[in-house]
């Protein structure tokens, strides 16, 4: 992949896990957004490409190109200040994501 895109990973479970593993395959940057300070910290500087972590409470305040969400639906994730040109991957094996949480953008993918 030549083009960087600026990557969040929402969680820091498993899948996420495998979501940084893949951006380090891809030599792509990526940012973790997660609850737990200690848990955040340590994906974000697990591979090579990690380039930080960011609060939970904080995305509003960041703007991405790619985001992969890897926690349940049933955790809100507020994605409405993400640019509508935002492609969001769903990584939850639940279904309906598109309207799970509030979004501008028409691009959501289901990873699952």
């Amino acid at each position: 992949m030549d083009k960087q895109y600026k990557i969040a990973i929402v969680g820091t479970g498993g899948m996420a896990r495998a979501c940084a593993y893949a951006c380090q395959k891809t030599k792509q940057s990526y940012w973790v957004i997660g609850r737990n300070l200690e848990k955040r910290t340590e994906l974000s500087q697990a591979f090579q490409y990690g380039k930080g972590h960011i609060d939970w409470n904080q995305l509003s305040k960041q703007q991405f190109d790619v985001i992969l969400v890897c926690v349940s639906m049933d955790i809100p994730v507020d994605l409405r200040s993400q640019s509508k040109h935002t492609v969001i991957v769903e990584m939850s094996y639940k279904k309906n994501t598109k309207h799970a949480y509030p979004i501008n953008t028409e691009r959501v993918i289901s990873g699952m």
